[in-house]
Parts: C-alpha cells; sequence; structure tokens
C-alpha cells in the first residue's frame, strides 16, 4: 500500500568553513560538540537579544535555541514532540585526534536549514569569532579564511574570502531520485534513537527518520507534510531487511561540565527490501543530510543512503 506524500518544500545547504590555526590547536577525535559550542557561545555574543526570554527577533535564539511552538492535537507524529530541532547541522564524522600547528589548514561543514540561510552572514561573523575565541581544551585560535556554499543541487561557490562577502545563491529543494527496492544504510556517526540498551529495531530507525525530516518540514516550511504517518508505521514493521549493526561510540568532553562524557549509538550497516521501501525513500534519502537521532545538531546520526541490488 502506497503512502501519499507532498513532494518536500524543505531546502538545505552546506556551507564550508575554511580556518587556518593561529596557535596551536588539540583536536579530539569527535569535534562536533566542540563545534556546537564554540558556536553557540560565539552567536550568542554576537547575536543574543540580552533578554531572559527571548524576543521574535533574537536571532541566536531563532538559530541556537527556537522556541516550542504550539502543536495542534490532531498534529499526528508531531504531537509527541518533546523538543524543538534546531535548524542547523554540524556535519562532521570522526577521525583520529590530531594537533595542529601555527599555519595548518583545517575545515569544517555546517549545514543550515531553510530559514537559516537567510542569516548566513551573522552566521559566518559567528563561525569567525568562534575561532578567535579558541577552540579545543587548549584554546587555540584560528582565522576563518573563506567560506564555500554546497548546495544540494547546483554549483559550489565562495560567499566569503579575505574579509569580503559574496551573495549567497538561491536554493531549490532537492529533487528526490526514483526509489530503489533494495538499499544499504551505512552508518559514519553514532546513531542515538533512544532506544537504551535495547536491540535495534528498524522501524524505529524508520519511524526517526521520517519524524526528523517531518519535524523540519513542519516547523522551517509552515506547510506539513500530507502523510499517513499510522500507514508509515504499519509499513515499517515490514520492510525486509537484515541489520548489522553494533552499539558503539567513544568519548568527547564537554566544556560546560568539564569533565568526558560518553558519545553512543549504533553504527555498521543496514539492509532494506521491498516494494514498500519506496513509501520511506524521500525521508531516507533526505536524512543523509539532516541525520536523525538524539544530538543531530553536533553531527550524530549521520549515514549514507546506498542503492544495492541484492539476491533473491
Amino acid at each position: 500500500m502506497s503512502v501519499e506524500t507532498s513532494p518536500s518544500r524543505l531546502t538545505f545547504a552546506e556551507y564550508r568553513f575554511l580556518f587556518r590555526a593561529v596557535d596551536a590547536i588539540d583536536f579530539p577525535e569527535f569535534t562536533g560538540s566542540l563545534w556546537r559550542g564554540a558556536f553557540g557561545h560565539a552567536l550568542r555574543h554576537l547575536h543574543c537579544c540580552g533578554q531572559e526570554v527571548h524576543t521574535d527577533d533574537c536571532l541566536y535564539a531563532r538559530i541556537f535555541e527556537p522556541q516550542m511552538p504550539e502543536v495542534r492535537e490532531d498534529a499526528g507524529i508531531l504531537k509527541t514532540i518533546s523538543t524543538f530541532p534546531v535548524p542547523y547541522v554540524f556535519r562532521v564524522q570522526r577521525q583520529q585526534a590530531r594537533r595542529l600547528n601555527p599555519g595548518d589548514w583545517f575545515s569544517v561543514k555546517l549545514l543550515l536549514v531553510a530559514h537559516a540561510n537567510h542569516y548566513v552572514r551573522p552566521i559566518i561573523e559567528a563561525m569567525q569569532l568562534a575561532g578567535q575565541g579558541g577552540l579545543g581544551k587548549g584554546y587555540g585560535r584560528a582565522a576563518l579564511q573563506e567560506v564555500v556554499q554546497l548546495p544540494v543541487c547546483g554549483n559550489a561557490s565562495v560567499i566569503y574570502a579575505d574579509d569580503i562577502f559574496f551573495r549567497a545563491a538561491p536554493l531549490e529543494p532537492p529533487t528526490i531520485p526514483e526509489p530503489a527496492t533494495s538499499a544499504r544504510i551505512h552508518f559514519i556517526t553514532p546513531t542515538n534513537m533512544g532506544d537504551h540498551g535495547e536491540g535495534f529495531a528498524v522501524e524505529r530507525f524508520l519511524m526517526g527518520v521520517v519524524r526528523r525530516v517531518s519535524l523540519l518540514h513542519q516547523f522551517y516550511t509552515n506547510s506539513p507534510l500530507e502523510a499517513d504517518f499510522g500507514e508509515l508505521k504499519h509499513q515499517s514493521a515490514h520492510i525486509r531487511h537484515k541489520a548489522n549493526v553494533w552499539s558503539g561510540g567513544w568519548q568527547r568532553y564537554s566544556s560546560r561540565q568539564q569533565r568526558e562524557q560518553p558519545v553512543k549509538g549504533w553504527l555498521g550497516d543496514i539492509f532494506l527490501q521491498g516494494g514498500n521501501l519506496a513509501d520511506f525513500w524521500p525521508y531516507l534519502y533526505l536524512g543523509q543530510w539532516l541525520h536523525t537521532g538524539k544530538s543531530t545538531n553536533m553531527g550524530l546520526g549521520r549515514y549514507e543512503l546506498q542503492r544495492v541490488l541484492l539476491e533473491t
């Protein structure tokens, strides 16, 4: 049974921030929480209204601490939300812990969703200040050199270089390719689905992706997806699948709590097959950029979707 879903009007783009180290910088193996903290601190310093209750025009609140709106009782899957999705994702992955020397170059990608792309200039200013304020345990400084816009569809373009700002390209919703009847999901960063030690459930993963895309679509396009979420949940239990996954992760340093904290979630691969996979295909395709699960803003829940041919 096919589930009708309206074409997605959700726009987003990646931005690659290229820095040059001014001091020695010690990067941990996973930099997502480091970047989220530095970005939030800088954005608050530059663009916060300074009030305990943020006003509607407070850019810091819009990007970093958006307020939970009221959700109608008939809002389906959306009525159970407890946290409001933020319109940014640091697109990072695990690397070896490393020390950069003064003069070394490095980059980080930040994805902005929908209206957050209207504030590219102040966001660039915040990332510039984040580098100037220092990164890592030793707070080594870095100078922002260049920012490149990387749309999902379209050509890359430089929008900042040598303290000069250039116009960013307008964004179009991504074109969803034709669905496959079999696919591989490869987890790049741990995906925490809130299962708290339970076994992996493909239905939970699929509906988590549906939920993530639907929430962003609902709150950042003001046009809810016209999908039968009850039917999607039913279909999720009937997708043929094989999961080669394990619970894994590493430690991250929390500057706010001044201690190490675990980063854990599912890693590995899932193979999906069946005609009803088409109902989930648009969500799975968009989820490659938007991530899924908990702590997506710091880069968790990142995966790749690949077409595969499976033996019958």
